[in-house]
């Protein structure tokens, strides 16, 4: 039987955990702060293309071309802004992937043996594969929780294109949202809520199957 210390202790990491779940329904996702910054980017890339549409209205050739190079400005930056939300969600899960694994740790498993920095997908996918049986790709919406990985690795340090690793995105996935080796991918066109709500019960099922196997 665990100590009263051990039982405190077990249950701070679950209000830490807590504390780092994202939303798993429309209602929870309203009532984060995701929606609205979601907004503020939608909202901002219609009215520039509403201004540009306006002033392109009986303009000439040559003004209708210099407007053309502030649509391609206005979907560039937008289309960063959405990658951004995208290395911010996936940062999420990281830093929920981290403390499920010191939770378990706490409670007894061993460790990886190396620094946060250092883990990669690949040790997390071993590690509670040999610890606990849970295969991370079989979870509920573990597909779309690797996209997000992938599609922010992509933003961070290749520019945004694709270039797949030993868990590639799949191919359900690829086909849907029209991702291909070596070409960028289309932050501007992906279900950015989709993929916070898939994120959020990808950590909600991983987590339940974490404490029934602890158990």
């Amino acid at each position: 039987m665990a100590s009263k210390k051990k039982i405190k202790g077990l249950n701070i990491w679950k209000m830490i955990l807590s504390h780092n779940m994202l939303p798993v329904s429309e209602d929870e996702f309203y009532g984060f702060e995701w929606h609205e910054w979601l907004d503020r980017i939608n909202a901002g890339f219609e009215l520039e293309k509403k201004r540009i549409k306006k002033l392109a209205n009986g303009a000439n050739q040559q003004y209708i071309e210099t407007l053309g190079e502030d649509y391609y400005q206005a979907e560039e930056i937008s289309n960063n802004m959405y990658a951004a939300l995208i290395v911010s969600v996936w940062a999420k899960v990281e830093n929920f992937l981290w403390t499920l694994y010191r939770y378990c740790k706490y409670y007894g498993l061993p460790s990886i043996g190396k620094k946060k920095a250092k883990i990669n997908i690949g040790d997390y996918a071993k590690y509670f594969d040999d610890n606990l049986g849970i295969v991370l790709q079989s979870i509920k919406n573990g597909k779309e929780a690797n996209f997000l990985r992938i599609a922010s690795n992509a933003f961070k340090h290749s520019n945004g294109l694709y270039h797949p690793d030993g868990y590639p995105v799949a191919k359900m996935l690829a086909t849907k949202w029209k991702i291909s080796k070596g070409h960028p991918i289309k932050y501007i066109t992906l279900p950015i809520k989709e993929l916070i709500l898939g994120a959020g019960a990808f950590c909600a099922t991983l987590y339940k199957k974490t404490e029934k196997a602890l158990k």
